[in-house]
């Protein structure tokens, strides 16, 4: 789905009860710099964690197992492995792991997560597959189809409990603030120069100040970072 919308993904959950109780689905989807089929997993499992905690606030002697299925090993591995105090500086994605940081989980609900094979459905009939990849497959569909609605109509809202959400022309800054916060401040800088300078052609007049402010200038207004032989 990158080849529709390089910046946006999205995520879908299905809470099933084993023994035939219900289910419960949604989706969500996020648009910025950062976001990638990794983030949209690390929304999916975030989204799965504040269900819990919620029911945990409602019923807290409420008492079961969840089995967390997820079929991105590196978004399991971070939450499982999310500092107890704080973040470190420049943490990419931050917005949802300090959520993540602050929620102690249920208490009487015993949760484990587990590694699943993604679109099994590609090389296995649906019969041969075993529940948690059915739901899995289902997921994925889900969030392909939100994603295309997201596309059409983009709410990018704050995530529950997010205790700041900054944008700068649709883009999400609190997401990995520093770089993305650093590019606009440069651009705004730059273009007051130019501005100031009567300057309205970049590429004629970058021939003649020193290098550093051509590679500077070339970042912040034409966004391109020379390297190698275009320095």
């Amino acid at each position: 789905m990158r080849h529709l919308e390089p910046h946006t993904c999205a995520a879908a959950f299905i809470l099933e009860s084993t023994i035939g109780a219900g289910r419960l689905l949604g989706a969500i989807a996020s648009s910025g710099p950062e976001s990638n089929a990794y983030q949209g997993e690390l929304l999916g499992l975030l989204a799965i964690n504040l269900i819990l905690q919620s029911v945990n606030t409602v019923n807290p002697i409420l008492m079961g197992n969840i089995t967390i299925h997820s079929n991105f090993m590196g978004a399991i591995r971070k939450i499982q492995d999310i500092p107890v105090s704080r973040l470190p500086a420049k943490t990419k994605h931050a917005d949802i792991l300090k959520i993540l940081l602050t929620y102690d989980g249920p208490s009487a609900i015993t949760t484990q997560y587990q590694h699943i094979a993604a679109h099994q459905d590609d090389t296995t009939s649906l019969e041969q597959l075993s529940q948690p990849a059915l739901l899995n497959c289902e997921c994925d569909h889900m969030a392909k189809s939100h994603l295309l609605r997201h596309l059409h109509n983009p709410q990018d809202r704050p995530l529950p409990w997010e205790a700041l959400h900054v944008t700068i022309q649709r883009v999400k800054l609190t997401t990995a603030s520093g770089p993305t916060i650093q590019h606009h401040v440069g651009q705004q800088l730059a273009w007051q120069f130019f501005n100031n300078k009567h300057i309205h052609h970049v590429s004629l007049t970058l021939q003649s100040v020193p290098k550093l402010f051509q590679l500077w200038a070339a970042k912040h207004i034409a966004q391109v970072a020379g390297t190698m032989s275009y320095l």
